[in-house]
């Protein structure tokens, strides 16, 4: 980590997170001033330092009680408890962990459980902790990377590596059901990522010659639609059951899809007719129409002012309006040739049409449905991505990102200002298959992560600076694509902060909760009932583990299998049929690590393919939960690696 990265870590949530620390030495006893409301465990409510706090927890399947497995919807609404007011723009954080006692923590074992879980190390984490946010990076040797930014700053940032069963092409983010989509078009299938436990829940084939590309996830999050390139079909996906529905025919070509923000109408391009497809997706029997756009519909995206998808081809140079109930074109706008990505910043109101042939980006008013500039400082621009605040322009010929300011905008000002995130750009590396961005807003609102391809890098830029603050290492993988995956409490209502957790332990469960200003510490517990059907392992019986290394030395840059024996300590015999064997593997250094879940080869033998991307001295840990053996009191194996052997 580049020293510079200190720095950002006082911005936004992560100057909560260390300033919380002289909070938790101030707090009044008035913590525990309230009992629980016993007859609705689900709903809680506390007063303290003047604040009323209600804790309610949803269960998404509709039950009255919490089980073990369910996903649920946290939320705490903060008022005054005088005039009984919601509180806006507070920046809370909490926690979910199982009591390891049978009594409730005192204000004394309180302060501590927080304090150690604002620390931001590995081994002292909440169950679910309700402050973090992940960044997800797709890379182009077929893995998907999680990183932590969020951890202490001597600690790796790498907290899991997915290998992918081909080379994906475009991916999507169900936030409610913290699943990761991802198109194979090379195998044909969609791998679903199941982000609770960072592993493949399901891959789903859709056949030979499909090629599934782009994938769509609607706003009410309750599908995906995947648009089958090769047989010209969209395709619809169950994103509580992952059933696979219909398929709904679609014109020739290529195919971008836009839904709206009522997840009513979707519409698909067609590149080779000159049409799209308007698909009314809340009729079950999925009815259609075509209509003629113009040559090569290429980009498309929906503007919730002007009620309106909008339409750009890419060998013309008109933006069309279509009216999705009425099946009509309402305009025709002159734009740059060539457009390729057509997006609408989070407010609405302005669209940014980016045309890399031309080096230009449009901006339309989709208010008045009029455009009002052009950006004409960018090489070859091919996408725009917006906070709150400023629109990024991407260009895949420079290092630089160009910012247009969205509150001049409003205000009839074209502010430009370009930055250097980077030293190389796209340019130098092959794409390939570029379809997915290598911009994604953080959670803050104020920052933006900004991938580069060619330093093999994730920058971090705080707006209002002159320069990145700091980078994230991709461990010499080509980043393609960039998304952040947001678990922590988000403002969703006035004085309401919410988000949503996966429950996989029962037991009783102590909740956290910390407002830095004004300052208080409030304290919730919830009971999360048994799946029955999840059998208990009456008892453990403790494992042995014996690294077998391999045969042959293991040079810089290499992927080696890694096998391990793991016997009973007891018997001495093999133990074969464990499904949670999980290895860490990590330089000595603690630059970073990779947790692997191991495959079972036979006779108490298990596998992992380990990456050695460095000429560094690693060290191997394994971990079985169900035989009771953690990272914690793993013995630790060393692996030594030699230079990489010299290209002839």
């Amino acid at each position: 980590m580049s020293p510079a990265l200190l720095d950002f870590r006082w911005t936004g949530r992560l100057a909560i997170c260390i300033g919380a620390f002289l909070l938790i030495a101030t707090s009044s006893s008035h913590t525990f001033s309230q009992a629980p409301d016993e007859s609705s465990p689900l709903s809680q409510q506390r007063v303290v330092e003047g604040l009323h706090i209600q804790m309610q927890i949803q269960p998404l399947d509709g039950s009255t009680v919490l089980n073990q497995g369910i996903d649920a919807r946290v939320t705490f609404t903060i008022r005054d408890a005088n005039s009984m007011e919601p509180l806006t723009g507070l920046h809370p954080l909490g926690w979910i962990h199982r009591r390891k006692g049978q009594f409730p923590p005192n204000e004394t074992m309180l302060d501590d459980m927080v304090s150690r879980f604002l620390g931001g190390i590995l081994s002292v984490t909440a169950d679910h902790d309700l402050n973090r946010y992940y960044l997800l990076v797709l890379n182009d040797d077929r893995s998907i990377s999680i990183i932590d930014p969020l951890v202490a700053f001597s600690i790796t940032k790498l907290r899991n590596l997915i290998g992918l069963p081909g080379d994906p092409v475009d991916w999507a983010l169900s936030e409610l059901h913290q699943r990761l989509l991802v198109t194979i078009p090379d195998q044909g299938k969609l791998v679903i990522i199941d982000l609770t436990q960072a592993k493949i829940e399901r891959e789903i084939e859709f056949g030979d010659n499909t090629d599934p590309v782009k994938v769509l996830i609607q706003n009410d999050q309750s599908a995906a639609w995947i648009s089958l390139d090769g047989t010209d079909e969209l395709v619809r996906i169950d994103l509580e059951t992952l059933d696979v529905g219909p398929r709904v025919s679609l014109g020739k070509g290529r195919h971008v899809t836009a839904i709206d923000t009522d997840s009513r109408w979707l519409v698909a391009t067609n590149t080779e007719d000159g049409t799209v497809t308007i698909i009314d997706v809340q009729d079950e029997d999925l009815p259609s129409n075509l209509l003629a756009v113009g040559e090569t519909p290429i980009a498309i995206t929906y503007a919730p002012l002007a009620a309106r998808f909008l339409v750009a081809c890419a060998n013309e140079d008109r933006l069309r309006l279509i009216d999705p109930a009425r099946s009509q074109l309402t305009r025709s706008l002159e734009i740059p040739r060539g457009v390729i990505d057509v997006s609408v910043e989070p407010g609405g109101r302005f669209a940014f049409l980016a045309s890399p042939s031309v080096g230009e980006v449009a901006i339309l008013d989709t208010s008045s449905k009029e455009l009002i500039g052009t950006i004409t400082t960018a090489k070859a621009p091919d996408r725009v991505v917006c906070t709150s605040s400023f629109a990024y322009i991407h260009d895949t010929e420079r290092a630089n990102i160009i910012l247009i300011d969205l509150n001049r905008l409003a205000r009839g000002e074209l502010v430009v200002t370009e930055l250097g995130i980077g030293r190389q750009s796209m340019a130098e590396v092959a794409a390939g298959r570029q379809i997915t961005s290598l911009l994604a807003p953080a959670p803050e609102g104020n920052s933006m992560f900004v991938g580069n391809s060619a330093d093999k890098l994730i920058y971090y830029y705080v707006e209002g600076m002159m320069a990145a603050m700091g980078n994230f290492q991709t461990y010499k993988r080509i980043p393609r694509g960039v998304l952040v995956l947001d678990r922590s409490l988000r403002e969703t209502g006035p004085g309401e902060y919410s988000t949503f957790v996966r429950f996989h332990k029962p037991g009783k469960m102590d909740i956290p909760f910390l407002i830095d200003q004004p300052r208080a510490l409030a304290h919730f517990e919830i009971e999360v009932i048994r799946d029955k059907t999840i059998p208990l392992v009456a008892t453990v019986v403790p494992v042995s583990v014996e690294f077998l290394p391999p045969e042959e030395l293991i040079r810089a840059g290499q992927t080696v299998p890694l096998q391990i024996s793991i016997t009973d300590s007891q018997t001495k015999e093999p133990v074969d049929g464990l499904e949670d064997v999980q290895v860490m593997l990590f330089p000595l250094n603690g630059a970073f690590q990779f947790r692997l879940l191991a495959e079972r080869v036979g006779n108490g033998i298990y596998e992992v393919q380990g990456s050695f991307p460095e000429q560094l001295r690693f060290g191997l840990l394994v971990q079985v939960p169900s035989r009771g053996l953690s990272f914690k009191n793993s013995q630790l194996h060393q692996i030594g690696v030699h230079p990489a052997e010299a290209k002839k």
